[in-house]
């Protein structure tokens, strides 16, 4: 009982009563503890990919970074010509697994702190809390980005000294057109946002804004017809 205490405390859970309000049924019970096992139930919840346009490219930067060293793990396999069950890919997931881990705590830590030094107004609820402390990338973030930099460096050296590109298939319009397609819809949502952020000086975007971000992730579903499943 004294280490569920002590968890709920550290994970700023509000105590569970059940003997206020109407009788629940078992359904709504289980629905409720449930609920209390998501971040959305803690009291303390700093996490805003979308609390301004700086705060949505930092966040986007650290899910890129990581992206671009997994399918370097492709192209590895394929200029080294590794066998699948090569000791250097396991160590290799296990060094960026671990890795990963305390850098996505530095780069959030990162986020915040840029935020009391952005020009938006946003700023000003964070600035009180981190008042006096400059923005700092974590060391573990230094060295992801450097990881991930010799690889694609190398990946890009060999791959053309190689010829692997000549040996690829057409480059047509079934490749680049989705990834243009979502390019030009994400960046009119960002133009927008930056315009009711910074112009308007508002947080409050309309739904429709909000749906033509999600939006554009959609033509990106036609690259799926290029894949072998």
């Amino acid at each position: 009982m004294t280490l569920g205490a002590r968890t709920q405390k550290l994970l700023n859970w509000p105590v569970l009563n059940w003997s206020q309000g109407r009788p629940r049924t078992p359904r709504r019970r289980l629905s409720k503890a449930t609920a209390f096992l998501t971040p959305r139930s803690w009291r303390e919840y700093d996490w805003n990919p979308d609390n301004d346009p700086v705060s949505l490219l930092l966040n986007s930067a650290i899910w890129i970074a990581m992206a671009i060293g997994e399918v370097n793990s492709f192209f590895l396999i394929n200029i080294f010509q590794l066998p699948r069950d090569h000791a250097f890919n396991v160590l290799r997931q296990v060094f960026f697994c671990f890795a990963a881990l305390p850098a996505c705590e530095e780069w959030y830590e990162y986020t915040r702190h840029v935020r009391v030094y952005n020009g938006g107004f946003a700023t000003k609820e964070y600035a009180e809390k981190y008042s006096g402390r400059q923005p700092r990338i974590g060391q573990t973030v230094w060295l992801l980005s450097v990881a991930i930099g010799l690889e694609t460096a190398a990946v890009v050296k060999y791959s053309l000294a190689l010829d692997l590109f000549s040996q690829s298939r057409e480059f047509d319009v079934r490749f680049w057109g989705p990834w243009a397609s979502s390019a030009l819809l994400f960046s009119t949502y960002f133009g927008t946002h930056c315009w009711y952020f910074y112009r308007r000086r508002t947080r409050r975007c309309p739904r429709w804004l909000k749906a033509l971000k999600w939006g554009s992730a959609l033509p990106l579903l036609l690259l799926c017809r290029l894949y072998a499943f």
